[in-house]
């Protein structure tokens, strides 16, 4: 039995297809799943997408790897070499997704102004069955 080769990625083809809108780079430490991203989205900039790579690994890898000397919360722009083609450009921004900011950002948006919000391990503890004690605080947790 021959070799199986494996086709080509093409990952023109996938920016391209605007029905893809979201691309997840992962795998373990060290193989070089920030430059493959950093790669994909400046490419897909160069071919008119406009483009946010984030990153939620507090290394400063994809900053520097971008040329930006820190990223945070919010998207930040990435300065990218004009090639002087006729290819219409894209925009790139690249950030450092804060996940606990975010979730809490998301619940605050989300949540009835009239009611308390609890954090989630709290509402979890207290709605656990085994839980015993104040009957007020139990009931007090939402979903009860």
């Amino acid at each position: 039995m021959g070799e199986i080769t494996p086709p080509p990625l093409g990952v023109d083809r996938l920016i391209d297809d605007r029905r893809i809108r979201v691309i997840v780079c992962c795998g373990s430490g060290g193989v070089g799943k920030t430059t493959t991203a950093a790669a994909i989205g400046l490419r897909a900039a160069e071919r008119g997408r406009h483009v946010v790579v984030l990153t939620v690994d507090p290394a400063r890898r994809l900053a520097q790897s971008m040329g930006l000397t820190s990223l945070d919360n919010t998207p930040r722009p990435v300065p990218f070499p004009d090639r002087g083609d006729s290819t219409p450009g894209g925009s790139l921004h690249a950030m450092m997704l804060d996940m606990k900011r975010t979730f809490d950002e998301i619940v605050e948006a989300h949540a009835d102004p009239r009611e308390p919000v609890l954090p989630v391990a709290v509402v979890r503890f207290l709605r656990h069955p085994g839980v015993h004690g104040d009957g007020e605080a139990r009931a007090a947790a939402p979903g009860r």
